[in-house]
C-alpha cells in the first residue's frame, strides 16, 4: 500500500512535468505567420501612384490566430499610417491617399459568428476575426494567405526618403502583431515643373493676365490637396525668391496648380505700387478658391538689406486685394550668411511683393514643436519591441508560472510524504 502511494505521487509528479513540457512546447512553437511588402521600392516621382502587393501569410494551420486588422506605416519626411479591414479592404483609420484591392481573403464566403470559432468544415485551420468572428479553413489545402493590392499617391509624400511596414493585428496579448520587413523607397520630384512663358500659360484652372514682357520667371507645379490637410508645393527659382507654399484646403482636390511669377516691376493688374521698399514682385496663382489658410515661405539677401539700411524685422509679405495692399502676418524665422528667412499666412492668392517698412518690425517666429502623426496603441501595436522579443517576453512569463507550479506540487507531494 506503501509502496502504491509512492507510485502514486511519482506518476502525479511526472504528469505535472510533462503537461508543463507539452505548454511550453507548444507556446515556443507558436504559429508560423510572415509578412511581406512587394513592389515598393526605389524612386517614385512625386504626384505619381504607386501600386504594390502586402501579403500575409499563415503556415501553421492547426493554430488559431484572432485576426483584426493589417496596417501600413509609412515614415519619412511625411509620416502616414492607414488601418484596413482584413476581409474587406475597407479603410478603418487614415486618409484617402490609398485604396486596398483584396486578391486573397481566405473563406470569407463562410464569415459568421460563432463565440471564435465560426463556421467549422473540419478539424483544420480556425482562422479567426474580431471578437467572435471566424472561419475554419478546413483540413489540408497548404498556406493560407492574404494578399492586398494597394494603390498609393504620392501626391501628400514630401520628398526624400521613406520606409514602410506592414502589420497583420491580432487580438493576443501575448503577441499583438506579427511585422513585416521594412522596405525603402524614394520621393523624386518630376524632372521638369519650370516654365517662363508669359500670358495664358497654365493649366485647368491656372492662366495668367499678366502681359508676357513683364514676367521675368515663371515655375509652376500640380499637387493633389487633401481637406484640412497642409500640402507643401516646392519651389527652387531664385528670381521670386519663395521656396514653399504650403496650402490647406477645405476639400479633397485633385491636381491643383501652384504657379508662382517673379515680375520685372509692380503687376500691370494692381492700382498702386506697393508700399515702402519693394524687394520683388510676385503672382501667386492657384486653380482653386477652396483654401482654408496657406503660409508662403521666402528669402531675403542679406546684401540687399544692408545697402538699403534695412534690419531683417522691417521685411513684409504684401497682398493686393482688388483695391489696396495688406499686410500679412509675417514672421523672421532664422538667418545664415547670405539670406534672412520669413514665412508669411494668407486666406487668398493674388499679386503680392516682398517689402520693407523701415522701423516696422514683424514678429520673430517661436520654433513650434509639431507632433508628428504616430502610432496609437488603438490603431496599431507598439513598434518599439519587435516580434521576437515579445514572444520572448512572454516564453519567461509562461516559464515563470511553470516553476511556480512545479514548486507547488513538490511541496505539496513533500508535505503528503511526511504526513
Amino acid at each position: 500500500m506503501l509502496l502504491d502511494k509512492k507510485d502514486r505521487k511519482k506518476s502525479l509528479v511526472v504528469s505535472v512535468f510533462i503537461a508543463i513540457f507539452i505548454i511550453m512546447m507548444s507556446i515556443l512553437s507558436g504559429s508560423a505567420v510572415t509578412v511581406s511588402i512587394s513592389g515598393l521600392s526605389g524612386s517614385i516621382t512625386q504626384g505619381t501612384s504607386q501600386t504594390f502587393t502586402v501579403t500575409a501569410t499563415l503556415e501553421n494551420l492547426d493554430k488559431f490566430v484572432p485576426v483584426s486588422n493589417v496596417t501600413l506605416n509609412i515614415s519619412g519626411p511625411t509620416t502616414k499610417q492607414w488601418t484596413f479591414d482584413p476581409v474587406s479592404g475597407a479603410i478603418i483609420s487614415g486618409d484617402t491617399n490609398i485604396s486596398i484591392n483584396v486578391i486573397s481573403s481566405p473563406n470569407s464566403s463562410n464569415f459568421g459568428y460563432g463565440s471564435g470559432y465560426g463556421v467549422d468544415n473540419g478539424t483544420g485551420y480556425d482562422f479567426g476575426y474580431v471578437s467572435g468572428y471566424g472561419y475554419n479553413y478546413g483540413q489540408g489545402g497548404g498556406n493560407v494567405s492574404f494578399i492586398y493590392e494597394v494603390t498609393l499617391s504620392t501626391a501628400s509624400l514630401d520628398l526624400g526618403d521613406y520606409t514602410a511596414i506592414a502589420y497583420l493585428n491580432t487580438e493576443s496579448s501575448t503577441k499583438p502583431y506579427f511585422a513585416s520587413p521594412s522596405v525603402s523607397f524614394t520621393i523624386s520630384a518630376a524632372s521638369s515643373g519650370t516654365s517662363s512663358g508669359g500670358g495664358g500659360e497654365g493649366g485647368p484652372g491656372v492662366t495668367t493676365s499678366e502681359p508676357f514682357e513683364n514676367i521675368e520667371k515663371a515655375e509652376r507645379y500640380d499637387k493633389s490637396l487633401i481637406a484640412n490637410t497642409p500640402v507643401t508645393y516646392s519651389f527652387s527659382a531664385a528670381e521670386h525668391g519663395l521656396s514653399e507654399v504650403i496650402i490647406t484646403g477645405k476639400e479633397n482636390e485633385n491636381w491643383i496648380a501652384v504657379r508662382i511669377e517673379a515680375l520685372k516691376g509692380s503687376s500691370k493688374n494692381v492700382g498702386t505700387p506697393a508700399p515702402g521698399t519693394v524687394y520683388k514682385n510676385l503672382n501667386i496663382i492657384v486653380g482653386t478658391k477652396k483654401i482654408k489658410e496657406a503660409i508662403i515661405k521666402f528669402k531675403v539677401e542679406n546684401s540687399w538689406l544692408n545697402s538699403n539700411d534695412l534690419a531683417g524685422s522691417d521685411v513684409r509679405l504684401v497682398r493686393w486685394d482688388g483695391s489696396k495692399w495688406e499686410q500679412l502676418e509675417t514672421a523672421l524665422m532664422s538667418k545664415d550668411a547670405t539670406s534672412t528667412y520669413y514665412e508669411a499666412k494668407t486666406y487668398a492668392f493674388s499679386y503680392f511683393a516682398i517689402i520693407a517698412l523701415k522701423g516696422t518690425a514683424v514678429t520673430t517666429a517661436t520654433p513650434e514643436v509639431t507632433k508628428m502623426p504616430g502610432i496609437t496603441p488603438a490603431e496599431t501595436p507598439d513598434v518599439t519591441a519587435t516580434t521576437e522579443e515579445r514572444s520572448i517576453i512572454s516564453v519567461w512569463m509562461y516559464a515563470i508560472i511553470a516553476i511556480v507550479i512545479i514548486a507547488v506540487v513538490y511541496f505539496l507531494v513533500i508535505k503528503k510524504r511526511g504526513t
